[in-house]
């Protein structure tokens, strides 16, 4: 039976649109607490942001008490309710160095202790809500190495045991989506892509660690991946400082970005400030002759990366943006909604 013009360019454009529909527009949530921000929810309607990665805790390395312990919890509930309206995943960040110190038997206590961990944080979320959330998803974060695979992938398979019929997914960084034949595929149901932080920040002679396009490409390789991907994509910036060459830290922008703009104390070339006299700047002292390398995705590069990343895994279901905040948004509110658009 053949299908009539009309009601194919119709059937197609239907499918185009449940497309859309399905791909979950998140942000990432990093800091501690929720602050009282005007216009949350009306900018999460408009977007139709329907979904949030939650950081519950980091896991680092207590050298005192020679175990993992939990770091940087969330604490603050206040204001929760418009990022759990729809519904979240729970994020912890392992640190690399965390799994180099911990001997292999560890592994598997930690699972229990992250997942007694992730349950009284998440009461406290009902408490504080009065909404009796449920979590079908839990997400691990770690930069693991191929020194440290066999520990990260041997705590991953204890903690998903724990968790029987949710989806437990992991953070997959550029250099181990590329070269996973060497480093290894996480024991996960899903991936989710982090396209950022591409380069080495310590490097005097990068122009941005964060996101450059040409530096995506060279990891978009042919070869499938062997876990269902979802992409992250960066709406952040900062200020990589560098004193005599060095690396020193990263210095973040205030809400109006205007760390940099006194004449008296910094003289600008492209993206890098040169500071001409001794300052301080929050509760760090730059002296004459650092420099401040401002780092922040071009928009315009960011467009055409959620267009290439689009095309790339069109079976990605989330596309979801690194981080959470008002001041960062506002400065990015037409690109976030291209990027959210594309997808």
């Amino acid at each position: 039976m053949k299908f009539p013009v009309a009601l194919a360019i119709l059937f197609i454009a239907s499918c185009s649109q449940q497309k859309n529909t399905e791909t979950e527009h998140s942000f990432y949530y990093w800091q501690t607490s929720f602050a009282d921000t005007a216009n949350v929810e009306e900018y999460i309607n408009k977007e139709t942001v329907n979904h949030f990665y939650i950081r519950f805790f980091d896991v680092n390395w207590d050298d005192n008490l020679y175990m993992p312990v939990p770091v940087a919890e969330l604490t603050g509930f206040k204001n929760i309710t418009p990022f759990i309206k729809s519904h979240f995943t729970p994020v912890i960040f392992i640190t690399n160095r965390c799994l180099q110190r911990m001997d292999d038997n560890l592994c598997d206590s930690m699972a229990y202790k992250i997942r007694n961990k992730i349950t009284f944080i998440t009461n406290r979320i009902r408490e504080s809500s009065g909404s009796n959330v449920q979590i079908d998803e839990i997400q691990i974060d770690c930069d693991w190495t191929e020194l440290t695979q066999r520990k990260y992938f041997r705590f991953l398979r204890s903690f998903k045991s724990l968790y029987p019929g949710k989806i437990i997914s992991a953070t997959i960084r550029l250099y181990p989506y590329k070269y996973f034949r060497k480093t290894g595929v996480p024991p996960v149901d899903r991936g989710l892509l982090m396209c950022y932080n591409l380069t080495d920040i310590r490097d005097a002679d990068n122009v941005n660690s964060i996101f450059e396009l040409k530096n995506l490409k060279q990891y978009l390789v042919s070869e499938k991946y062997p876990l269902p991907l979802d992409i992250a994509l960066p709406v952040f910036g900062w200020y990589a400082w560098f004193s005599e060459g060095k690396f020193k830290g990263i210095i973040y922008p205030d809400e109006n970005n205007s760390l940099t703009t006194d004449k008296n104390f910094f003289s600008q070339k492209e993206n890098n400030f040169l500071v001409t006299g001794d300052t301080v700047v929050g509760n760090n002292y730059l002296r004459e002759g650092d420099v401040l390398r401002l780092e922040y995705p071009d928009k315009i590069e960011l467009e055409k990366a959620a267009t290439l990343l689009h095309n790339k895994f069109p079976e990605a279901k989330r596309i979801a943006l690194f981080y959470w905040n008002m001041s960062l948004i506002k400065r990015n509110e037409e690109v976030i909604h291209k990027i959210f658009t594309a997808f």
